[in-house]
């Protein structure tokens, strides 16, 4: 509900808040139905596409779309086309998809809207309007698998404006989207420029014309030194974790609190230019080089070590163990029998291309730059992302009124 809109001639109180006059607050059930989808059992998917069968969307086929299975034809209310509006009930309760062609699953509904009264582009982007999604999961409960039932999702309030002014505000939401979409598809094109890069510059396929010579692969025991220094004096106080999406970060970010021992004595530190990672979770990303702060305490259970910076620059260290070559070889050295680890000696076994300084130095200058570039247009989708959503508080309570041409119906 908008404040402002209380203030403001021509708008009255609905169970929305303060709307126009001329709006309407509805409940979902007057301007559309649902149909609730099949869950067919796995034995009767069909690998491979037949005469009349159809794609059996899943969650995991919008997800993995190469995985797909079908089965044959259903009855035509469980079946959608690319018009259509889906809604997962179950789960991830709230998830809104479009442009799908085949038999939908159970945990979906298909909204089937009024079209005389609805623009689906104006329906669509209320249904993924936060304030909505929290009213689906309110409403989904908080058991173990949310469940959004038929009678909840029709209890729901729409802001019904008239059609044509629906379908102004779509036309504006379209723009955003639009300005969206091309900055996701140009993050992720430049995500796999840089990937090329960095495999190509790290393993010396290519090499800059400055510099030349052998493509020696050494084994990193000639580079890396483990570090062990204990906390036993108790002067360092900063507690850091290891996370795979965020590097260091303080602990008390990652779970709220400290979860640290009283006594921390024992815990490693860790100091700017060195790397610390988890032995078991170094897999899925729990490893960074420390730059964010000067230095902190670890849990005794990570590896700390440095590199001879006359000889391996940290942040050129760190791209190689950032990659995809990196990650893929990691089975090949952990051991462990209930749990994977990759133990130091693990890690200074594996063989890197390492170059001269002044090569890794340019190298490093070429990839900051590349990933920077990234960065840049992933704050430029942010503020565009943020912009849509205030756009939207304006436009779907009427605070913001848009101008219709006469002639619209």
């Amino acid at each position: 509900m908008s404040i402002n809109n209380q203030q403001k001639p021509g708008y009255k109180h609905t169970p929305l808040g303060w709307l126009p006059e001329d709006w309407e607050a509805v409940k979902l059930k007057s301007i559309c139905s649902v149909n609730q989808g099949l869950q067919i059992p796995i034995e009767d998917r069909l690998k491979e596409q037949v005469d009349g069968a159809k794609v059996y969307i899943t969650i995991q086929y919008l997800n993995n779309g190469k995985d797909a299975e079908f089965i044959k034809a259903a009855s035509k209310s469980v079946c959608c086309d690319e018009d259509d509006v889906l809604m997962t009930r179950t789960g991830n309760t709230g998830i809104v998809v479009t442009g799908v062609h085949g038999v939908f699953h159970n945990n979906f509904f298909k909204i089937n809207y009024d079209k005389q009264r609805i623009n689906k582009t104006y329906l669509i982007e209320y249904l993924n309007d936060h304030k909505t999604k929290h009213t689906i999961l309110v409403k989904a409960g908080t058991s173990t698998i949310p469940d959004l039932n038929h009678k909840d999702f029709y209890s729901i309030y729409f802001p019904l404006p008239p059609l044509s002014e629906q379908r102004k505000i779509a036309a504006i939401f379209s723009t955003w989207d639009e300005a969206i979409t091309k900055t996701q598809q140009l993050i992720a094109q430049l995500q796999q420029r840089n990937k090329g890069l960095t495999q190509q510059l790290l393993t010396g396929k290519k090499r800059l014309k400055e510099f030349e010579g052998d493509i020696d692969l050494h084994h990193l025991k000639e580079f890396i030194t483990e570090v062990s220094e204990k906390n036993s004096n108790r002067l360092v106080e900063r507690v850091l974790s290891v996370t795979n999406s965020r590097g260091f970060i303080n602990q008390a970010e990652q779970f709220d609190r400290e979860v640290a021992s009283e006594d921390r004595s024992n815990y490693k530190i860790v100091r700017k230019g060195q790397f610390a990672y988890n032995p078991s979770r170094v897999n899925v990303g729990s490893l960074d080089l420390l730059r964010n702060f000067d230095e902190g305490i670890l849990s005794p259970m990570y590896v700390v070590f440095e590199t001879d910076h006359n000889r391996l620059l940290p942040a050129f260290l760190y791209y190689h163990l950032k990659s995809h070559w990196f990650y893929g070889h990691i089975p090949m050295y952990v051991q462990g029998s209930v749990r994977d680890s990759l133990s130091f000696d693990g890690l200074t076994a594996m063989k890197f291309f390492i170059p001269t300084v002044e090569e890794q130095s340019t190298i490093v200058q070429i990839l900051d730059s590349a990933h920077d570039e990234v960065k840049l247009y992933e704050q430029k989708l942010a503020v565009l992302q943020q912009q849509k959503k205030g756009l939207m508080q304006k436009l779907l309570t009427g605070e913001v009124r848009v101008k219709i041409d006469n002639n619209q119906n």
